[in-house]
């Protein structure tokens, strides 16, 4: 949504925060995440405790607490799996003119990989690698990750 938002009105957009999304769902990438966004919501209810557990391990307690309270929305998720297969969003981020600042965990290998492929061309682009966080960067580096999302504000 923040790509496309840029991209169709730069004018209203100071800048741009992306958070562990360099990856283009294409091929059988765009297939999997089909399938994924199908399943998903249908095995929902058998995820929720690994769910909660694995964001245990990542986010501030305060953080999993309340999600898991709340509870996770795996229809959610698998319409936003569906909604990302087969779309090209390198040219949305080239046609941006205002400044980017793609942030990756670096454990997040995947996003990290496709990197450069994302970044080609693109005129005011930062990346930053946050140590010790994975593709959740700002739950599991909520401080790092505050702290760069600032410092691009404070460029704009």
């Amino acid at each position: 949504m923040a790509i496309a938002t840029a991209a169709a009105h730069p004018d209203m957009v100071a800048g741009l925060v992306l958070s562990g999304a360099a990856v283009e769902f294409q091929g059988v990438t765009a297939w999997v995440n089909r399938f994924q966004g199908r399943i998903l919501p249908v095995l929902g209810y058998l995820l929720g405790k690994k769910a909660d557990q694995a964001l245990g391990k990542i986010a501030p307690k305060e953080t999993a607490e309340a999600v898991s309270k709340r509870g996770h929305s795996f229809k959610g998720a698998g319409q936003a799996l569906r909604n990302l297969a087969g779309r090209n969003f390198h040219p949305l981020l080239v046609s941006y003119p205002g400044p980017i600042l793609m942030l990756m965990g670096e454990r997040d290998k995947h996003n990290i990989a496709a990197l450069p492929a994302m970044i080609e061309g693109v005129a005011d682009v930062e990346t930053q690698i946050i140590e010790d966080a994975g593709h959740s960067c700002s739950l599991s580096q909520p401080d790092v990750f505050s702290d760069a999302v600032a410092r691009l504000a404070r460029k704009t």
